[in-house]
């Protein structure tokens, strides 16, 4: 309720200054990377530099309104049970399914809300307030459901177990490869309309970097889905190599890993730089640092997982560093001393 009221303030203000005549039309006619000039001139304004679709800013008005008011309503009804107290028990009771319906009813709205408030081109995009203001009413919803679940003594989020401690990692991964995805499948529809400034310079991505990002982004995205369910059902697979060499199932986990933590380290380097196309906090930008983030804490968890495999690692590597040819140990030249007593007799009498 009050991330709604927030974002209803918010995004009035923005829609005042549209009125008012801070917003000014783009003039798309004379903007080269469009395509479509005629159809998207009376749709896209302009305020303060910052690019906002119509369509957008009158759908997060209406977003932000409707989740206020429904939120107000929900809030006081749930502490009411005075007025009607049979119609209490029956929509919030613990565990009612009414409430349930409810709850995901509202997820399902606040989802939509995330596209409409913080995609390329909305009001999200420009206005910090709005933008964490809908990621906080989605992620307020999904925790209700799971107190919900909690009272009706259902399993929640916190007691999924896997047969793997890094599956846990994995879904977190999974996540924000589904933002990254996502948020540059939206970048790639909304492309005629978009300015990439790199260096200083507006900048037209060629059809080469958007394969790029979209292959990356999907193609981990589907290698980390396929990873999770291998940690439940792939878990014991072995393949034997030639010369008596066996590779595991831990073993292509961990490639995974490191392949994602190097990309997606790269992709940091790249994109997010100061003078670079994705340095704006946004969909795009939170995405790419928290996979990051994710395939570093995923990295821990299977160190910690497999610790002996990587204890046997640094031991086999600190007695190769340890090792001389041209010395001898301690219990070598006592053997030589034993095999060799009349020499050292000599030496001595010398």
């Amino acid at each position: 309720m009050i991330a709604s009221a927030v974002m209803v303030a918010s995004v009035a203000q923005f829609y005042r200054n549209q009125e008012s005549g801070i917003f000014r039309r783009r003039n798309l006619v004379e903007d080269s990377n469009s395509t479509d000039a005629n159809s998207n001139n009376q749709v896209i304004i302009r305020v303060f530099g910052s690019e906002v679709l119509r369509w957008k800013l009158t759908g997060a008005l209406i977003v932000s309104i409707v989740g206020v008011v429904s939120s107000s309503i929900l809030f006081a009804a749930h502490f009411e049970t005075y007025v009607a107290p049979q119609l209490w028990r029956t929509i919030f009771q613990d565990g009612s399914n009414m409430e349930r319906n409810i709850l995901l009813l509202n997820i399902l709205f606040w989802a939509a809300a995330i596209h409409i408030c913080t995609s390329s081109l909305s009001v999200g995009a420009s206005q910090a307030n709005v933008y964490f203001t809908t990621w906080i009413a989605f992620g307020s919803s999904v925790l209700n459901f799971d107190v919900w679940r909690a009272g009706a003594n259902l399993p929640t989020f916190g007691d999924v177990r896997f047969d793997r401690d890094t599956s846990h990692n994995w879904v977190w991964i999974i996540v924000s490869l589904t933002l990254s995805s996502f948020s540059a499948l939206d970048m790639y529809f909304q492309r005629n309309d978009l300015e990439f400034i790199v260096d200083g310079e507006v900048f037209a991505v060629p059809d080469s970097e958007w394969i790029r990002a979209l292959s990356l982004t999907f193609g981990f995205l589907g290698l980390s889905s396929f990873v999770l369910i291998g940690n439940s059902f792939l878990s014991s697979c072995k393949i034997r190599l030639c010369w008596g060499l066996s590779v595991e199932w831990r073993h292509f986990e961990l490639l995974t890993i490191l392949g994602l933590l190097g990309t997606w380290g790269w992709v940091i380097f790249i994109y997010t730089g100061v003078d670079d196309s994705i340095n704006q906090p946004g969909n795009a930008y939170f995405g790419i640092w928290s996979t990051f983030f994710n395939a570093i804490f995923v990295l821990g968890t299977w160190m910690r997982e497999n610790r002996t495999l990587v204890a046997a690692f640094y031991a086999d590597f600190e007695d190769e560093d340890n090792s001389d040819p041209l010395e001898k140990s301690e219990s070598e030249k006592v053997k030589d001393g034993a095999n060799h007593p009349q020499e050292e007799s000599k030496q001595e009498e010398a």
